[in-house]
């Protein structure tokens, strides 16, 4: 069994992170989830999808940043 520093656990998570937003920006620059999606496909499930990624992103940011319910 190898035990893991407080360090590289860090670290690992880290790379996660970076690794995830690297994928988000990605997605970003190709035009955002429903890119290619002619205007007159949207329905209201593409608006749930990204209404669902918001708040997620929200309590992200909030986190990150100390803001929201994460405010001191």
């Amino acid at each position: 069994m190898t035990t893991q520093t407080a360090a590289e656990a860090y670290a690992a998570r880290t790379r996660q992170i970076n690794d995830r937003l690297a994928r988000l920006v990605e997605m970003q620059a190709k035009g955002g989830r429903h890119a290619g999606t002619r205007s007159a496909d949207l329905h209201w499930g593409h608006v749930g999808d990204l209404e669902a990624i918001a708040a997620k992103l929200k309590e992200i940011t909030d986190a990150c940043f100390k803001e929201g319910e994460y405010a001191a």
